[in-house]
């Protein structure tokens, strides 16, 4: 969890370079998408044009910046995975990922490509539906999301 807070930053980087007016009006719309998700039967047309003119909004110095600051957060991560199996919110909570079986560390490849890009991608389009999934996998035997079991790791306690 500490892990996926660490990505919240990109998304108020996006409005950070905004003025006041397209801050009110960026606000206007999300009130306006809000009102239709806590409507009985939301506007589903209504809901993707809301958010169209959300991202039409962000310039391209705010793409950018986003992007950087993911970029960065992706190659820490990278990181410090395959030096030590720990992510920051991993090191944080004194857990590390390890080989599923024989419980040594696992290549960059498995540790941070499969279960982290791999997992990401469906977690975008596919939100909050695929992180539900992944996570009922945890509720299993062995106690392994589906990320874990197809990057054949696990987690352990450090």
């Amino acid at each position: 969890m500490i892990d996926v807070l660490l990505w919240v930053p990109s998304t108020f980087i996006l409005t950070a370079f905004f003025n006041p007016e397209e801050q009110t009006r960026f606000s206007e719309l999300n009130q306006q998408i809000m009102t239709q998700a806590m409507s009985g039967s939301p506007d589903q047309n209504r809901v993707l044009e809301l958010q169209s003119q959300m991202i039409e909004m962000f310039s391209t110095q705010a793409w950018t910046a986003a992007g950087l600051y993911l970029l960065i957060m992706l190659v820490i991560q990278g990181f410090l995975l395959a030096k030590s199996g720990q992510s920051i919110g991993k090191k944080l909570t004194k857990i590390k990922i390890v080989d599923a079986e024989t419980e040594t560390q696992t290549s960059l490849m498995r540790s941070f490509t499969l279960r982290s890009i791999v997992f990401i991608l469906p977690t975008i389009y596919f939100f909050p539906l695929f992180t539900v999934i992944d996570s009922l996998f945890a509720l299993g035997k062995k106690r392994q999301t589906l990320h874990d079991k197809l990057a054949k790791t696990k987690v352990i306690k450090r």
